[in-house]
């Protein structure tokens, strides 16, 4: 299995059970590592996230779920440990901003050519190569690991505005959705996410 990205594009446990039963079969129900920190504090404590993903994932048949809140702390020998990162939504700029701060963009690319990372929403969108139709996320530089821009939660109304906002090919998914990319093969999870061509990589 080599350079493989799950993109959820949101909703709840509940309803993403699909999403997660095809995560929890792609590893085998093996180790998670989690990253919370697009997350908001104020609103869900980092161990209320957690404790949230950890249902979420031991009802597919994952129980070694491990969290991770200080990206100064992860080590290419930490990352050996798991078979799969976990990172869950909130703001893209506050995510990738603590990851380019830590300095572990590489480790996390590196990682990514022999295992799973399962982005969704904010998670899954700051792994795609453009994130600049996002107000939030304006000056914010990805992490690039897909050749495409993602966008989440998407509503058949957002069209018009996705497609005039986005700036390259764009993924965009629908709640209880998830795109799985896998090298050059792109598969379709629990429905059909819509594909924007705009044929102008840069």
């Amino acid at each position: 299995m080599t350079m493989t990205v799950l993109i959820s594009g949101g909703g709840t446990k509940e309803s993403n059970i699909i999403v997660n039963q095809y995560f929890a079969d792609l590893i085998n129900n093996a180790s998670v590592l989690y990253f919370p920190n697009a997350g908001d504090e104020t609103i869900r404590t980092y161990q209320e996230s957690y404790k949230y993903v950890k249902d979420m994932f031991e009802s597919v048949g994952i129980h070694n779920i491990d969290l991770c809140v200080d990206f100064n702390q992860i080590t290419e020998e930490i990352l050996d440990k798991y078979d799969a990162i976990y990172i869950s939504g909130g703001s893209i700029s506050k995510l990738v901003g603590e990851m380019r701060t830590a300095d572990i963009v590489d480790l996390i690319t590196n990682f990514e050519k022999e295992n799973v990372i399962y982005g969704q929403s904010a998670g899954g969108i700051s792994l795609g190569k453009d994130v600049s139709y996002f107000e939030e996320a304006k000056e914010t530089k990805p992490l690039g690991l897909i050749d495409y821009a993602i966008t989440c939660h998407y509503k058949d109304e957002y069209y018009e505005r996705v497609f005039k906002g986005t700036k390259i090919n764009t993924y965009c998914i629908r709640d209880n959705e998830a795109v799985l990319f896998d090298g050059d093969d792109v598969k379709f999870i629990n429905g059909i996410s819509l594909y924007i061509e705009r044929n102008n990589f840069e």
